[in-house]
C-alpha cells in the first residue's frame, strides 16, 4: 500500500481496482469487495462533506459542532442535559469520540473530564445523521443545522423518550446562544421507512412533506455518528427488494459486520397526493428563505413535468460510487440539483424558469458570508458556475452587489419568485382536482394555507406587505417620498427611484405600510406630496407607529400559532376629533373641561370624527379598520371588549391622530372610556355587569353576562330608566360621561346588598335610590320633593340610610329632615304585584277602575283648576308580601302616570292645566 494520499483514499483505490480486475477477468463478482467499496466511497465522500461543513464554520460555532454528538451521547457534567445520567436516553451505537470533541468539552466546559465512552446502561440511538444544506455549496453563515436522531423504539420508554426530547431542547438553545442555530428531529427508523415525519411545527414539515422530504434526507445527509443508512451498500437505482438482499449478503459477510447499518428504507418517487402539501410547504419556507425554497419547488415541477426522472439522491449515489468525489462540485448534492434540474428545463423548453433557479441560487450563496478560506473557495466555485452558464462579468457583477441593489429591485426579484410559486400552486389545483391533498393532514393543510394568505397580504383590512422579509441587507431607507394621485397614495424611496409601493387607499394605510414592511427608521427622512398633512406631522405618526409595529410580518410566526385563530397583541387607536363649537363670544372657540366631549354643550354635540384603530394580531398581521363618529363609537367599544375578552394582557393605546387640542382631549376621554370597559367588564366573575356611557344625548349599555357581550342602545332616559331599574346587575359608570357623574359617585359610596338613598343638591338629579339587588331609581328636582316622593311610596324606613351630598363634596347620614308629607288625593293600596286598590279621598269604597278614580278625582276640582294628583302607596294590614324602594317608586311613577293619562281623557275636550315643575322619577319628562 503505497503511503501518498489518507487511508481512507488507499482503501478505496484497492476495493475499486480489485473489482475491476474480477471484471475482466469474467469472473463472478466478489459482493463482499463491492460492499466494502461501497461503503468506504461513502466513508469518504462523508468526511470530505463534514471538512467541508467545518471550514463553513467560525471558530465558535465550529466547536459547538464539534461538541454535539458528545452531549447527546453521554452526560456531562455542568452541559445542558447533563444533570440526571440515571434518567436514560443517552448513547449512541458505535460512538467514536476524537481530538474535536476533546478540545470543545475543554473550551466550554473545563472542569468536565475527558471520559469518553462514558455511558450507563445500553445505547438507544442508533444514528446521528445531519441533512440540509450544511456541508454542501449552498452552506452560508445563515444555514442552520438539522439533525435527524434516529433512536430505538424497542428499548425506549415513554420517561426516557421525555428526557431525550427535553434534554435536545435544552442543548438546541445552548447552541443557538452560542451562534449556531440547531434543530433536533427524534425519529425512529419505521418512521423514517414509512415516510411519517408527525405534523407541521416551526420547523418540521409533518405530513407536507413526506417522500420529498425523504428523498432530500438521502441526497444530503451526513453521518455524524452510529450506524450507516444500509441505503449506500445498494447500487444506484436499487430497488427495495435489492436492499433486503444487500442486507441478508452482510449476514455472511465476514469482513463487515450488519450490526453497523441501519434499515431506513428506499426513497421513492413523489405521488400526486403529496404534491400540493409540498407546494405549500416550500411557499411558506420562501417567506424566509425563498432563494432554496424556490431551488426546491422547482424539483416538485421537474416531478410533474417528467415524473419518470431519476431521484437526484440516486444520482447522487452513483457519483459517489464512481469516484466523483473527487470533484467538490461533481458530488455536491445543491449543484447536482441545480445542474440537473436547469439541463431539464433548458432542454424541456422553459428557459426563462432556468434562468430564475440559476439566479436564486447564485443568490442564495450570496445570502451569507463563510471563514476566510472557506469564502475564498465559495467565490472560486461561483465564477465557474457563471462561466459554465454563460453569463457576462457585467452580469455577475450586478448579482455580486445584491446586498447593494435598490429596493424596488429587490421588491421586482421577490415577486417575480412569488409570481412562479402561485403558477405552481394554481396548476396543482386544477390538475388535482378534489383529490389534491390526500396525503396532507387537514391540521397541517390549514396552517399552512393560512400563514401563506396572511404573508401575502389576502386578509381583509390587512396592511400590505411586500416581499422583502429575507432580505439580507437593512431594509430601512435613508429617504421615503409619499405621494398623492388621481389612483391613490404611492411610496417611493430616494431621490430619483420609482415607486415601491402604491396606490393605497389612505396616507394612513400608506404610512403603516412603510413601517410594517421595515423602511422607516429613526434616521429616515420622510417627505409628503399632496394632502392635508405636513411631512413633520407625518413622520411624528410614523415614530408612534413603529413602536408597536416595526417588522410586524406573519414569516417571522412560528407556523403552530396559526392553529388559533387570530387574537390582538396590540391596539392603537387614533382619534380625531371635530372643531370646537364657538362660544358666546363671537369669533372665539371653547373647550370646556367641564363638558363631555361624546356629550358637548346644551345641544349635546359628540365631537368625535373618527377613530383608526391598528390592530396586530398573534398572526404577525397588522390589520385596520375605521370607525366614524357617534354612530361608530360604540360598535368600537362592544368590538374591543370582545377582542379583550380572554386574551390576557393586550396593550391599548389611544393617541391624537393630528395635532388639534380636540384630538388630544378626544384620546385622553376614550382612554378613560376603554380602561373602565376593560376594569369593570373584564373582571366580573359570572354576575352580569353593564357600562354607562352617553354618545351625543342617547344613552348605551355594554353588557356582559359569562362569555356574551351585548351591545344596548340608542336609549332615551325612559328607557334607560327602565334598564336601571331592573336590577341584577352590577353597574360600571363611565368616568368620563359627565351626565352621569351623580350616579357614579354615589355607587362608589353605596353598599352592595344594602337599600340605600344617596340626595344631591344644585345637581339636576335630586335623588340616587339603590336597591339591594341592583335596582337603580334617579329622581330629579330637590331633596326636599325626592324624600317627600319616597316617604309617600311607604319607603319612610329606607330614609334611614339616607345620605345628603353637601356643598363641600361630604355626606352627612340623615342629615336632611324628611319634609311633610302633603295630604294625598289617592292612595293606592298594593295587595300583591298585579292586585291594587285605589282609594280617593272622600270615597267610602275603592274605585272599581281606573276611569271611576278619574271621574271621582275631577269631581273635587274646580274646572279649569286640575293639577297633578298626589298619590300614595300603602300595604294593607297583615298583608306578607313587600317591595323594595325602588320598586315602590316604579310602581308608584307608573300608576300616576296611568292615572293622569285617564285624567285627561276624562276632561272636556281633553284640556288639562299644566301643573308645573314636578318630580321625574326617571322618566325624563315632568309630572
Amino acid at each position: 500500500m503505497s503511503n501518498d494520499g489518507d487511508i481512507w483514499s488507499q482503501l478505496v483505490a484497492e476495493a475499486r481496482e480489485a473489482d475491476r480486475d474480477d471484471r475482466e477477468a469474467g469472473t463472478d463478482v466478489d459482493q463482499g469487495r463491492l460492499l466494502l467499496a461501497r461503503l468506504l466511497a461513502f466513508r469518504r465522500y462523508n468526511r470530505a462533506r463534514l471538512d467541508r461543513l467545518r471550514r463553513g464554520l467560525d471558530s465558535e460555532t465550529r466547536a459547538v459542532f464539534d461538541l454535539l454528538p458528545l452531549l447527546v451521547h453521554q452526560p456531562v457534567n455542568g452541559a445542558p442535559g447533563g444533570d440526571d445520567p440515571h434518567r436514560g436516553g443517552y448513547g449512541i451505537v458505535n460512538f467514536e469520540a476524537n481530538q474535536h470533541m476533546q478540545h470543545a468539552l475543554e473550551r466550554f466546559f473545563p472542569q468536565a473530564p475527558w471520559r469518553p465512552g462514558a455511558l450507563l446502561g445500553r445505547p438507544v440511538i442508533h444514528s446521528l445523521l445531519a441533512m440540509g444544506s450544511m456541508g454542501t455549496l449552498a452552506q452560508t453563515s445563515r444555514s442552520d443545522l438539522d439533525l435527524w436522531v434516529i433512536f430505538d423504539e424497542g428499548i425506549m420508554g415513554t420517561d426516557q423518550h421525555e428526557r431525550l426530547q427535553e434534554r435536545l431542547g435544552q442543548v438546541e438553545r445552548w447552541a443557538d446562544e452560542r451562534g449556531l442555530e440547531v434543530h433536533f428531529f427524534p425519529l425512529t427508523a419505521g418512521q423514517v421507512r414509512r415516510a411519517d415525519f408527525g405534523s407541521v411545527g416551526p420547523e418540521s414539515a409533518g405530513s407536507a412533506l413526506r417522500q420529498m422530504l425523504k428523498e432530500e434526507f438521502y441526497r444530503t445527509h451526513l453521518l455524524l455518528q452510529g450506524r450507516v443508512p444500509l441505503w449506500w451498500l445498494a447500487e444506484a437505482g436499487a430497488n427495495r427488494e435489492d436492499c433486503l438482499r444487500v442486507g441478508e449478503q452482510l449476514l455472511r459477510e465476514a469482513n463487515l459486520n450488519g450490526d453497523d447499518f441501519i434499515d431506513l428504507g428506499n426513497p421513492e418517487p413523489v405521488v400526486p397526493g403529496e404534491y400540493l402539501g409540498a407546494c405549500l410547504w416550500q411557499i411558506v419556507k420562501s417567506l424566509r428563505r425563498p432563494f432554496k425554497s424556490l431551488l426546491k419547488l422547482t424539483l416538485l415541477e421537474r416531478t410533474l413535468r417528467w415524473p419518470e426522472s431519476t431521484l437526484l439522491c440516486e444520482e447522487l449515489k452513483a457519483r459517489v460510487q464512481e469516484g466523483a468525489d473527487d470533484d467538490s462540485l461533481a458530488a455536491d448534492p445543491y449543484f447536482i440539483m441545480v445542474d440537473t434540474v436547469v439541463g431539464d428545463f433548458e432542454r424541456g423548453g422553459l428557459p426563462d424558469t432556468a434562468d430564475l433557479l440559476k439566479t436564486c441560487f447564485y443568490l442564495q450563496l450570496l445570502a451569507g458570508r463563510a471563514p476566510a478560506g472557506a469564502e475564498i473557495l465559495r467565490r472560486q466555485l461561483l465564477s465557474r458556475l457563471a462561466e459554465s452558464w454563460g453569463w457576462s462579468a457585467a452580469e455577475q457583477a450586478r448579482l455580486d452587489g445584491y446586498l447593494r441593489w435598490p429596493l424596488a429591485e429587490v421588491v421586482a426579484v421577490g415577486r417575480r419568485i412569488e409570481s412562479y410559486m402561485d403558477t405552481i400552486l394554481d396548476g396543482l389545483r386544477q390538475q388535482l382536482g378534489s383529490s389534491q391533498a390526500d396525503a396532507l393532514d387537514p391540521r397541517d393543510m390549514r396552517l399552512l394555507e393560512r400563514k401563506i394568505r396572511t404573508s401575502r397580504s389576502m386578509h381583509h383590512r390587512q396592511v400590505p406587505l411586500l416581499p422583502v422579509a429575507y432580505y439580507p441587507g437593512n431594509l430601512e431607507q435613508a429617504q421615503l417620498r409619499v405621494r398623492e394621485s388621481e389612483t391613490g397614495w404611492w411610496i417611493a424611496v430616494g431621490n430619483s427611484e420609482g415607486p415601491v409601493a402604491g396606490p393605497l387607499e389612505s396616507i394612513d394605510l400608506t404610512a403603516m405600510c412603510a413601517v410594517v414592511n421595515g423602511w422607516f427608521g429613526p434616521a429616515t427622512a420622510v417627505s409628503v406630496e399632496g394632502g392635508q398633512v405636513t411631512s413633520a406631522g407625518l413622520r411624528r405618526r410614523m415614530e408612534r407607529m413603529a413602536r408597536l409595529f416595526s417588522g410586524a410580518r406573519p414569516e417571522l410566526v412560528p407556523i403552530d400559532h396559526f392553529a388559533a385563530e387570530a387574537c390582538p397583541q396590540a391596539v392603537l387607536l387614533e382619534v380625531r376629533a371635530e372643531g370646537r363649537p364657538q362660544s358666546d363670544v363671537p369669533g372665539t372657540t371653547r373647550l370646556s373641561e367641564q363638558w363631555d366631549l361624546l356629550d358637548y354643550g346644551r345641544q349635546h354635540l359628540c365631537l368625535l370624527d373618527e377613530v383608526l384603530v391598528w390592530t396586530l394580531t398573534t398572526w404577525g398581521t397588522v390589520v385596520h379598520r375605521r370607525y366614524r363618529g357617534s354612530a361608530g363609537l360604540p360598535r368600537l367599544l362592544l368590538e374591543l371588549l370582545q377582542q379583550l375578552h380572554g386574551n390576557g394582557y393586550l396593550h391599548l393605546e389611544a393617541v391624537p391622530g393630528d395635532g388639534t387640542a380636540e384630538s388630544l382631549a378626544m384620546s385622553k376621554r376614550l382612554q378613560v372610556t376603554l380602561e373602565a370597559a376593560g376594569n369593570g367588564l373584564l373582571a366580573a366573575d359570572g354576575q352580569e355587569t353593564a357600562l354607562l356611557t352617553t354618545i351625543a344625548d342617547y344613552n348605551w349599555m355594554l353588557l356582559r353576562r359569562d362569555e356574551e357581550f351585548r351591545l344596548v342602545g340608542p336609549l332615551d332616559a325612559r328607557a334607560t330608566s327602565d334598564l336601571l331599574a331592573e336590577g341584577g346587575r352590577r353597574l360600571v359608570v363611565d368616568p368620563g360621561s359627565v351626565r352621569w357623574s351623580v350616579l357614579r359617585w354615589a355607587l362608589e359610596r353605596h353598599r352592595v346588598g344594602c337599600e340605600e338613598v344617596f340626595l344631591f343638591r344644585d345637581e339636576e338629579i335630586a335623588a340616587v335610590v339603590c336597591g339591594a339587588e341592583g335596582q337603580i331609581l334617579l329622581l330629579e328636582g330637590m331633596p326636599e320633593a325626592a324624600s317627600r316622593l319616597i316617604e309617600q311610596v311607604g319607603g319612610r324606613e329606607a330614609l334611614k340610610a339616607c345620605y345628603l351630598r353637601t356643598d363641600t363634596g361630604r355626606f352627612s347620614e340623615c342629615g336632611l329632615p324628611v319634609a311633610r308629607m302633603e295630604k294625598a288625593d289617592l292612595i293606592a293600596e298594593v295587595v300583591e304585584p298585579e292586585r291594587i286598590r285605589l282609594w280617593v279621598t272622600g270615597m267610602e269604597r275603592p274605585a272599581r277602575s281606573l276611569d271611576q278614580a278619574a271621574t271621582w278625582l275631577l269631581s273635587l276640582w274646580r274646572p279649569g283648576a286640575e293639577r297633578s294628583p298626589r298619590l300614595r302607596l300603602r300595604h294593607p294590614v297583615g298583608c306578607s308580601w313587600d317591595m323594595s324602594l325602588a320598586e315602590r317608586l316604579r310602581l308608584h311613577a307608573q300608576l300616576l302616570e296611568r292615572i293622569e293619562k285617564r285624567c285627561r281623557q276624562a276632561l272636556p275636550g281633553g284640556r288639562r292645566k299644566s301643573p308645573g315643575r314636578g318630580i321625574n322619577n326617571g322618566r325624563g319628562d315632568p309630572m
